[in-house]
């Protein structure tokens, strides 16, 4: 059975490991530091069989080398000029990867937006992606486009509904803040809400989610829906309605809030 853990890094970072019942060895998933993995691999008698990198930001991929030191193993990663000096097996859309040690197949999807290399590795039952989407929100954007991060995120709505999300930082509440603002009235979002809030009482992540549970509440997953819609026309004195126009208009909000 495959395990998926979170190694809480940093003020909100999850770093994810992907281990297997049958096996001593483990995917690391953007080591932004290495000490809290280190230690995870050592408690869980654990070693490498490779890490895996969405994209550039420091945060996801400042602790490779120090990993790598520790235990040498391949680093699976965009095909990035940004990146690559660390990168040493450069994947592009529709790529497969094997993890026979692990008994683990993961295809990659580009998903660029919140940078212009990030990817998202994923199969039928969840999808590493990384800054792309949180749960209730999605990243920012900083050398992509918004044009691209909303068709990066429709990517993510056509993969099945029971899919696993696991993207990379706790974010959950205050998403969930900004969500209740553009519908007040969704019982979905007010409901994750009660169970986001009692989780993080008990120090519990927020994370995963699934496809199903952002179709209800992320708003940047319903840019198509009346209710968001209404909420940005009224903030921006606009008639806009285009799904992409609406998204873009909706982080432009997201970003000031």
């Amino acid at each position: 059975m495959i395990h998926i853990k979170p190694i809480p890094a940093f003020d909100d970072n999850y770093i994810w490991c992907i281990s297997n019942d049958d096996s001593d060895l483990a995917l690391i998933v953007d080591p932004g530091t290495a000490e809290p993995v280190l230690k995870h691999l050592n408690q869980q008698q654990l070693s490498l069989a490779g890490i895996l990198i969405t994209h550039r930001h420091l945060d996801h991929i400042g602790g490779i080398e120090q990993c790598l030191e520790h235990y040498p193993a391949p680093v699976y990663g965009p095909d990035s000029h940004a990146i690559k000096p660390v990168v040493t097996q450069p994947l592009a859309a529709s790529d497969c990867i094997e993890f026979e040690q692990i008994d683990l197949s993961l295809r990659v999807m580009l998903i660029p937006g919140h940078t212009s290399e990030h990817i998202a590795f994923y199969n039928s039952a969840f999808a590493l992606v990384g800054d792309t989407v949180f749960v209730a929100g999605c990243g920012r954007i900083f050398d992509g486009t918004a044009t691209e991060l909303y068709d990066s995120i429709e990517k993510i709505t056509k993969l099945p509904e029971q899919t696993k999300l696991y993207c990379a930082h706790e974010y959950t509440l205050a998403n969930l803040k900004f969500a209740a603002i553009i519908e007040p009235d969704n019982p979905d979002i007010a409901e994750l809400i009660r169970a986001s809030e009692a989780k993080r009482q008990l120090n519990q992540p927020t994370v995963p989610t699934t496809v199903a549970l952002e179709k209800r509440c992320n708003p940047f997953f319903r840019c198509h829906e009346q209710t968001v819609q209404h909420a940005v026309q009224q903030q921006f004195g606009t008639n806009a309605s285009e799904p992409a126009e609406i998204f873009r208009l909706l982080r432009q909000w997201k970003d000031c809030f």
